[in-house]
């Protein structure tokens, strides 16, 4: 009697274990879900605003090499060279990972191909976020030789990117000078361009890499823990 007891005893506490680990990695779960579901929406909203600048860079490029300056107005020059020196970041929403991975929660998680998917997704959340890093030096010097042919004040009535067609068009057709109109100024600021469409290029390619993970990983979690 005494070991069946303690033989119920414990199964009863196995199971109280299992409840409470189960528990816990539902909660997780969502809340992960939550944290992907935003960085989705980011990534998302920054490879379109990725192709918005890109191809305004490219048509700067273009015309810095085939047309004279002259050929131009100055708004036209000014508005292509705003968007030069953008450059763009991702930080994921990665508050739930931290907590798992540095409390030990991901234990919860039985499931391999959930644990390994989550350490998939956070290895290339991080090294996108280290992406800067190697952009740094070309966005500086694109800056330098920007500022070295355009007064950046001239940007502000097209600065924001919902800016409407008609104020473009309005903007592009108005005379602005240039602080140096030296055509090899303007190759080189173009060749520097071209640099920057390839780390362009390059962080797109990483941000849909995280896109197609992210969205796996939330169907994955859905589909393991019977969520919505």
């Amino acid at each position: 009697m005494l070991f069946l007891a303690i033989t119920l005893g414990f199964l009863v506490e196995n199971q109280r274990e299992h409840y409470v680990e189960r528990h816990r990695a539902h909660e997780f779960a969502e809340s992960l879900i939550a944290d992907l579901k935003k960085d989705t929406a980011q990534l998302n909203a920054d490879v379109k605003q990725i192709d918005f600048v890109a191809s305004r860079i490219d048509t700067f490029r273009t015309l810095a090499q085939t047309k004279n300056i002259s050929d131009l107005r100055g708004g036209t020059w000014h508005y292509y060279a705003r968007f030069t020196s953008w450059y763009f970041s991702f930080n994921s929403n990665n508050a739930t990972i931290e907590q798992l991975k540095s409390s030990g929660s991901l234990r919860y998680f039985k499931n391999k191909e959930v644990v390994n998917a989550i350490a998939q997704y956070d290895r290339l959340c991080r090294t996108i976020k280290d992406l800067y890093n190697y952009e740094q030096p070309i966005i500086n010097k694109t800056i330098d030789l920007r500022n070295q042919i355009f007064n950046a004040i001239y940007f502000s009535p097209v600065w924001d990117f919902d800016t409407p067609r008609e104020k473009i068009d309005s903007f592009m057709k108005t005379e602005i000078k240039f602080l140096d109109n030296d055509k090899a100024k303007f190759i080189e600021f173009a060749n520097n361009c071209q640099l920057t469409l390839a780390d362009y290029r390059n962080r797109k390619e990483g941000y849909q890499k995280a896109l197609k993970l992210g969205s796996d990983l939330i169907m994955l979690l859905k589909k393991e823990y019977h969520l919505e």
